[in-house]
Order: C-alpha cells, then structure tokens, then sequence
C-alpha cells in the first residue's frame, strides 16, 4: 500500500505540485476570510452533507474513464516523453486519485470531528496545572477546523481541475476522431475510385472482347464464302468432269 501511495505521491508531483497550484492559494484565501463561519461547530455539517455525493460522483466517472477510455488515446498519452519519469495518462489518472482522496481524507475528519468528544478526554476542571494545556487543546480544535474547511474547498477545486482534465481529454477525443473520420472519407473515397476504375477496365475489357467476337464473326463469315466457294467448284469441277467423260 506504501509503495502504491509513494508511486502516486511522485507521480503527482509532490508537494511542489501542490504548492505550485493556484487552487492550494485561493482555498487557503478563503479559509482566511471565512475563518468567522468555520469556528463555530455547526459548520462541520456542510461537507458531511456535500462530500459523500461529490465523492460517489467522482469515483464513477473515474470508473467510467478507466473503463471506458479511447485505446488509441490511452496509447498516445502512455508515450513517456524524455526526461519525464511519468506518461500523462499516468499523471491524468494520479489527477484523479489525487482529488478523491482528498475528499476522502476530509470527509474523514470531518465524521471524526462531528462524532469524537475531545473535551471529554483532554479537558480536565479539577486540575488547575492543565489550565494551559486545555486552553491549547481549544486552540488545535479551531486549527483542526480551519484545516477541514481548506481540505473542504481544496477538493471542490481539484474537482474543477479534474473538469477541466475532461476538456483537455475531449479534445484529445475530437482530434482523434475527426482524424478517424477523414481517414473514413479517405478511404470511402479510394474505395469508390477503386470501383470507377474497375468499372472502366471492366468496359474496356468488354469492348476488347466486343471487338474479338466480331472479328471471330468476320472470320467466321469469310470462312463460310470460301467454304462455299470451294464447294462451288467442286460441283463446277465435277460437273466438267462429266462433260469430257461424254465427249470422249
């Protein structure tokens, strides 16, 4: 499992990816300027009533991806370009983990902070000596909140980041496609050449044999005349033949 998790750890890009992301600085802005709505409890609701929806949506159409996906797509982005340790349809997939389990990974401490009475194991009224552990122990509360509502906003946004992976995906699609469909007409249209030029040499086939039966025909006459001809002057010959047979 800890192989698994460095390999989409490195694949993902580490924490310079995070940091280097955009969403990562406008959710920790948000959590800044929200920080009056995520101190009160009441808040913890919010992603344990959005995130199970989120989260079952995202796994489906990650299933659907990888079920599903264009093989010829897949083969193109699992090229590893040089000096890359990674394909894009590697870094694609980790995108996707990467979104999931943040949500997971909220959704968690979230129930757990819904559910777990910490002030019952940490807080302690009949020792005045813990008054400042106690005291800090309110102080990681509300930092424990601060830090579920950025996990909070961090997930929507990676999943707006997961979209846009979509777009980027389709594109790919629509270019391939429309490449298969010109190859379609391409050879659509060889094919009907193909079949015009088989009808020509076809025709011209026909009217060479045209041409060779009417010649046979000719031939075939001339040699019925001669035929005739020779019996003619057989008979003639014969005919004669009987002439001087009398006469002598």
């Amino acid at each position: 499992m800890f192989a698994l998790l460095k390999k989409y750890w490195a694949s993902y890009g580490g924490w310079k990816a995070i940091l280097a992301s955009p969403f990562t600085w406008l959710s920790l802005g948000i959590t800044y300027l929200s920080h009056t709505f995520w101190s009160v409890d009441k808040w913890i609701d919010t992603p344990i009533s959005i995130l199970p929806n989120l989260l079952g949506f995202n796994l489906a159409s990650y299933s659907i991806w990888l079920a599903f996906g264009n093989q010829k797509l897949n083969r193109i982005l699992s090229k590893v370009k040089e000096g890359n340790a990674y394909s894009k349809y590697m870094e694609i997939n980790t995108s996707f983990i990467h979104f999931i389990l943040v949500q997971i990974i909220c959704l968690i401490l979230s129930i757990s902070a819904k559910t777990i009475d910490f002030e019952r194991y940490f807080y302690f009224s009949d020792l005045a000596c813990l008054n400042n552990a106690v005291q800090g122990f309110e102080y990681a509360t509300v930092v424990l909140n601060g830090f579920i509502f950025f996990l909070f906003f961090y997930s929507i946004f990676c999943m707006f980041a997961a979209i846009l992976g979509f777009v980027g995906i389709a594109a790919g699609l629509d270019v391939i496609y429309r490449q298969e469909y010109v190859n379609f007409k391409n050879h659509q249209h060889k094919d009907k050449e193909k079949e015009v030029q088989e009808n020509i040499t076809n025709a011209k086939i026909i009217e060479k044999l045209d041409q060779e039966l009417e010649l046979l025909r000719i031939q075939n006459d001339k040699a019925h005349i001669e035929l005739e001809n020779l019996r003619n002057r057989e008979k003639k010959s014969s005919f004669l033949d009987r002439i001087k047979n009398l006469i002598s």
